[in-house]
């Protein structure tokens, strides 16, 4: 039996800012899973305002809507870097459509981008696929990427062993997602 399409099929929308209740439009593939808004609204509650003038990565972007919520609520400078072709071009497409050109899409390996940039981020976005295996990889780069006072939102499929370098400020789970919005530790 196949699921009916509804009228909102592989899109999702932006939940608040200057283009809020905009589309982002995303390709029919397997891999991608946007994440629901009721979680993108909460982990933007935790951030409240801190977007405003902010610099941002997306680094698994998939269908890009952290990246473009991003730049709907105020941040001024937001990569999004996704590897897959089609999601890739999606990306590009919306920005043009929503005309959010302070969204700046680059495919390129996720981890390939963190090892060939040495820009830092105030906030920084990772939803990689559940069956991504190369988180101990994931956050021995990350501190290196991540601004003293910044924050990093991970999903994944199951529950996450931080190293001692990060503090976890809040957390949550939702259905098979685990999230967290995690800091360096001060410590």
């Amino acid at each position: 039996m196949h699921k009916k399409k509804t009228k909102h099929h592989n899109k999702v929308r932006i939940i608040a800012g200057s283009h809020r209740s905009r589309w982002v439009k995303f390709p029919d593939t397997g891999a991608l899973r946007p994440t629901p808004d009721m979680i993108r609204e909460k982990v933007f509650n935790w951030l409240g305002q801190y977007l405003t003038d902010q610099k941002v990565l997306d680094l698994f972007a998939g269908s890009g809507v952290f990246a473009f919520e991003s730049a709907s609520r105020g941040a001024n400078y937001v990569v999004a870097v996704e590897s897959d072709r089609e999601a890739y071009r999606a990306i590009k497409d919306n920005r043009k459509n929503l005309e959010l050109f302070d969204v700046h899409p680059i495919q390129q390996n996720a981890l390939c981008y963190l090892k060939n940039i040495e820009e830092k981020f105030d906030v920084i976005f990772l939803d990689p696929p559940y069956v991504w295996d190369e988180w101990d990889q994931l956050l021995y780069l990350l501190p290196y990427h991540l601004k003293n006072q910044g924050v990093a939102y991970i999903e994944a499929g199951h529950l996450i062993d931080f190293p001692e370098n990060f503090e976890i400020l809040r957390q949550g789970k939702s259905g098979k997602s685990y999230y967290y919005l995690i800091c360096l530790s001060l410590a």
